[in-house]
């Protein structure tokens, strides 16, 4: 990138304008200059990115109980379609699936069985979220680089930034109406994780998860921070303390608020589930 080595594949799925990639195609160097007119076409993360790495879509797992095992999913499949359109990532697998109207979708696989190669479609009931039982194992070797203190410090800011600006994003949308009905409880988490648990992805979302508890704490929730600044900021204002029964009775709203965000998620899984 830019006549330098790239350090992470990072830098590669976030060009920045004026970018410019040096590859090899057919046998030949070739320069390509990203514009600024790229960038702004560039897909939503969650559907894909800039670029990614093409590799054998292998599954790795067959969950029992579960629609793969029904059909005969074994691991070491390799995916080559849904509904005979091309797949190579498990975004696009996903994304196939959900557009099957019926509930069930054809998969058409390749199983090695002594040393010869087979393709076999397999016809498969699709589970809620888009999911069929398996995991996914891309045969990519990543390799970690390992920061210094000052390093870990500064990257680990910057996303704790980036995560907390999104959160307090989406909580405006919430009630802004914007994502009020992608909003669930418990049975929404436990939709999302049929395929069993990725491990690096938890260990993710449970720092994510650390962050949002620090932002719910300046939320008006019962027994957060947010209750603590009304009587701070009275006393500042009016040189007196409030009054403790009244300090009581405003902090009691936070249960009443409490109360109805999980009475409103229990509803939009009602609706989103069993409606």
């Amino acid at each position: 990138m830019n006549g330098k080595e790239y350090q992470s594949f990072n830098d590669l799925v976030h060009p920045d304008p004026g970018t410019t990639y040096t590859i090899l195609r057919d046998g030949k160097t070739v320069d390509l200059a990203i514009q600024q007119e790229t960038v702004n076409q560039l897909p939503d993360p969650y559907d894909g990115l800039f670029l990614y790495l093409q590799t054998p879509m292998e599954v790795g797992k067959v969950f029992p109980y579960t629609p793969a095992e029904s059909a005969g999913f074994m691991k070491g499949d390799k995916i080559l379609s849904v509904n005979d359109v091309p797949v190579y990532k498990y975004f696009e697998m996903k994304k196939e699936l959900l557009k099957s109207s019926n509930g069930e979708a054809v998969v058409k696989i390749e199983r090695v069985n002594t040393g010869s190669k087979d393709t076999i479609d397999k016809k498969v009931s699709i589970m809620e979220q888009g999911t069929l039982g398996i995991r996914i194992e891309e045969h990519i070797q990543y390799s970690q680089k390992e920061n210094s203190f000052p390093e870990a410090i500064i990257k680990g800011l910057q996303r704790s930034w980036n995560t907390v600006s999104s959160n307090v994003l989406a909580l405006m949308n919430i009630f802004s109406g914007k994502l009020a009905r992608g909003t669930g409880s418990f049975t929404t988490i436990g939709k999302a994780h049929q395929d069993g648990i990725d491990w690096q992805r938890f260990g993710g979302l449970t720092g994510s998860l650390i962050l949002n508890v620090a932002l719910m704490a300046l939320l008006p929730l019962p027994r957060a921070i947010f209750w603590e600044f009304i009587p701070l900021s009275y006393e500042a204002i009016f040189k007196r303390p409030l009054s403790l029964k009244l300090y009581r009775g405003i902090s009691k709203a936070g249960y009443f608020l409490l109360a109805g965000l999980m009475v409103f998620s229990l509803i939009n899984d009602f609706v989103r589930y069993w409606g």
